[in-house]
């Protein structure tokens, strides 16, 4: 999963940290000229029932 964000935001960064969020400067766009979006991304386990013996 991935979250854009504006580079100003940090007060939201902090939360995507807490979260378990971490940045991904490769995956950085613009959508508009002069709109750079930072992004920040949260890895899944591929079966994460079986992590826990559930």
């Amino acid at each position: 999963m991935a979250i854009s964000s504006r580079s100003r935001m940090h007060t939201a960064h902090r939360l995507y940290g807490r979260l378990g969020f971490v940045r991904a400067p490769e995956r950085d766009w613009e959508p508009v000229p002069g709109l750079r979006l930072q992004v920040f991304a949260l890895a899944f386990s591929p079966n994460p029932l079986t992590e826990h013996n559930i």
